[in-house]
């Protein structure tokens, strides 16, 4: 296996539906105690988002409780509060940031274009969900880089990303330890057009790495954050129709797509069959025997325990039909098909009734790992209402 991608996978929380309700609150500065306006309310993951008033007050409706409340200020630290039971009132306490001021040199210009595309090629993709999203604010992204030495006749060598594909003094570069950690952070919640889902895309980042970019065998990324999206209006019925094709398309062959077929123990139904590599007993050739997951999963309190998986080398392999849409495997068998190689890193990993996870247990090679941020969907997306 010569690539490893994994998806993006974010701090999320299950949700369970109990009933639609209001949440009101006020926002604070927690030094100054004066209310905060123009702040950031949303419920993480949906369409649920508004903005305080002068007074710092917001309202949201028909919120699902529980869920995980999110505030957000271009100039104070971002607050996560899980919500449990409904309240009168909240009041939320923000934390000012410390903000610094760094000088730009042009050739730190020319470092930062190249860290720029690393991020976006693995942050938004580069498939076409991700080709079409716009970053509105990239000004907002501050890079660092992390280093490993490698000592060549005594000498320490640190090999700049901007030389990663030159050669120094004569000294070859492949046998030097390259950079292999960029950490990316955001001054200010990031603003994202996903123009063919119908989205505007806010992100409070948390955390991005992407490990070993340069690697001949891939890279791996992974980010922490919190988002909501906001529903752009189309102009017209013609319009609509091909957003909601799209989200299909997006939707389909997904990490959450595959996640929730796996909760709900329907794979087959959803176009999915798993494969798991191992050895011929009389020849010790490579083979692949199909595997049936449901054996491994026990759905207990809204959430999918997946046990004794860390060891194998399963593939995922989604059968599709012209449109793109699922092939029944149940009614079914074969049709088009692709396959992503799929890891399970803990010896037991959960999954969310909705289909996602709260941590980076589970990874995806390519072809589900490839799709990223630029092909992201409500938690609650439900295709059967587009069909």
């Amino acid at each position: 296996m010569k690539f490893l991608k994994t998806t993006l996978l974010l701090i999320l929380i299950s949700i369970n539906f109990y009933g639609q309700e209001t949440i009101t609150g006020q926002l604070f500065d927690s030094n100054t105690k004066k209310a905060l306006e123009y702040a950031t309310v949303y419920i993480n993951g949906t369409t649920a988002g508004t903005t305080t008033d002068q007074n710092g007050f917001f309202t949201l409706k028909n919120v699902a409780i529980p869920c995980q409340l999110i505030a957000s200020h271009v100039s104070y630290e971002t607050k996560a509060l899980q919500i449990l039971t409904k309240d009168k009132k909240l009041s939320i306490y923000l934390e000012p940031k410390n903000i610094l001021i760094q000088n730009v040199s042009v050739k730190s210009k020319n470092r930062r274009a190249k860290n720029l595309k690393l991020f976006k090629d693995n942050f938004l993709g580069t498939d076409k969900w991700g080709e079409k999203a716009i970053l509105l604010n990239e000004e907002a992204l501050h890079f660092s880089w992390e280093y490993q030495e490698d000592i060549i006749n005594g000498v320490t060598f640190t090999v700049k990303p901007e030389s990663i594909t030159t050669k120094e003094k004569g000294i070859n570069l492949t046998s030097i330890k390259r950079p292999y950690r960029l950490k990316v952070t955001a001054s200010e919640p990031l603003k994202i057009n996903l123009p063919l889902l119908g989205y505007k895309l806010h992100v409070d980042l948390v955390d991005f790495s992407l490990d070993d970019p340069y690697s001949l065998k891939g890279s791996i990324s992974s980010f922490l954050g919190y988002y909501y999206f906001n529903t752009i209006t189309p102009k017209n019925k013609s319009e609509q129709q091909k957003i909601n094709k799209n989200r299909l398309l997006a939707y389909y062959n997904s990490a959450q797509h595959f996640l929730k077929s796996v909760y709900d123990k329907d794979i087959h139904k959803n176009g999915y069959r798993i494969y798991e590599e191992g050895r011929n007993p009389k020849n010790f050739e490579k083979c692949y025997n199909e595997f049936f997951i449901d054996n491994n999963v026990v759905v207990k309190n809204n959430k999918a325990y997946v046990s004794g998986l860390d060891k194998k080398k399963l593939f995922v392999f989604f059968y599709y039909n012209y449109k793109g849409h699922p092939k029944d495997q149940n009614s079914h068998k074969g049709g088009r098909v692709i396959q992503s190689p799929v890891y399970f890193l803990n010896d037991t990993c959960v999954i969310n009734s909705n289909g996602t996870i709260s941590d980076n247990s589970i990874m995806f090679a390519p072809v589900i790992g490839n799709k990223k941020v630029g092909s992201l969907l409500p938690d609650n997306f439900a295709p059967e209402k587009l069909l």
